[in-house]
């Protein structure tokens, strides 16, 4: 009997997996929304107190900032004693001559902004004052942060040769004007190469008019002219004008106002205004304001040659408009 062939086994081809023919480096898959990570600056926080008659506490400031503060106060021979809590970051500065007693002296004033100054050279920033948690003999609190990680998108430009260029951040520099009473006012360490502007404004925001005015180490003293008896005290409207024209004037300089203290209980008279402008390196005209789009002109200009492609331009362009 004659033995039946089997039919050959037909074989099929599979078809390949949808999944392997996904390219990891495809620049067209998106991951969803909820995947990504929000690229963003990490922060560390520290707060400043100036507590009694003369006590500096300072809560999570690093070693470097502790020590450029104790050779500020040894210059000065203020130093009485320090006390350390290593465990919770705590540090404290006990200052002779109790600088906290009388806010209204000019030394008092120059020494808070020397302390913030200080602070704000270390690479911190000021946030605010702050009431909450606050001891009893505290005078004032201000939170001050630093940045410990940058996204790399916000402070580096890839160019096509690979490498990375940084923009400059401008340095700035602190000076401070105070008001002990409505016809005193105080200029604290201007900047030397803007003070004939800043004392030029001093004079013209006053509507009353100077009635006098010195020098004292590097800081100023006014006296504005006050009201005479039986003649009107417009001091609302007065000090009103003077804080728009101060503002303005200084803004024209590139002096912007950071913050507005005061060391005793709030009060219209006792401010310490503290302001923050270019130093010697940098003209006063980087106070105009600079866009996305301007950046990435002046990128073009500056930084990329003419030889570049359009591709490059545009990607600049992405990176300042993200």
């Amino acid at each position: 009997m004659a033995q039946l062939s089997t039919p050959p086994l037909l074989r099929h081809s599979i078809p390949p997996s949808p999944t392997s023919s996904v390219n990891p480096n495809n620049s067209q898959f998106t991951p969803r929304k909820e995947f990504i990570r929000e690229q963003r600056v990490i922060s560390t926080f520290s707060l400043l107190t100036l507590s009694g008659t003369g006590a500096v506490r300072l809560y999570s400031f690093p070693a470097a900032v502790i020590s450029a503060l104790r050779r500020l106060f040894d210059h000065q021979n203020l130093i009485v004693s320090v006390r350390e809590h290593a465990s919770n970051n705590f540090f404290e500065f006990s200052l002779d001559r109790r600088p906290w007693a009388n806010i209204k002296k000019l030394e008092s004033e120059k020494l808070i902004v020397g302390i913030v100054s200080l602070i704000l050279q270390h690479g911190y920033s000021f946030l605010s004052t702050i009431d909450y948690g606050r001891e009893h003999d505290d005078c004032i609190a201000i939170a001050f942060s630093k940045p410990l990680s940058v996204p790399p998108s916000s402070s580096a430009i890839p160019l096509p040769n690979g490498s990375i260029t940084s923009l400059p951040q401008p340095s700035r520099t602190l000076f401070a004007i105070s008001f002990p009473s409505n016809t005193v006012l105080h200029i604290i360490d201007p900047p030397l190469h803007s003070t004939p502007a800043i004392l030029q404004a001093v004079r013209n925001a006053w509507p009353r008019g100077v009635a006098d005015e010195k020098k004292l180490g590097d800081s100023y003293i006014f006296k504005m002219k006050g009201y005479k008896w039986f003649q009107e005290n417009t001091f609302a409207t007065d000090s009103l004008r003077q804080i728009l024209s101060l503002l303005s004037a200084l803004d024209r300089h590139a002096f912007k106002l950071l913050t507005s203290l005061c060391l005793t209980k709030r009060s219209r008279l006792k401010d310490l205004w503290i302001f923050t402008g270019p130093t010697d390196d940098f003209p006063s005209n980087e106070s105009a304001p600079s866009t996305p789009g301007n950046l990435s002109l002046e990128l073009n200009r500056e930084i990329t040659p003419q030889s570049y492609s359009a591709n490059v331009y545009v990607q600049l362009v992405r990176i300042f408009d993200s």
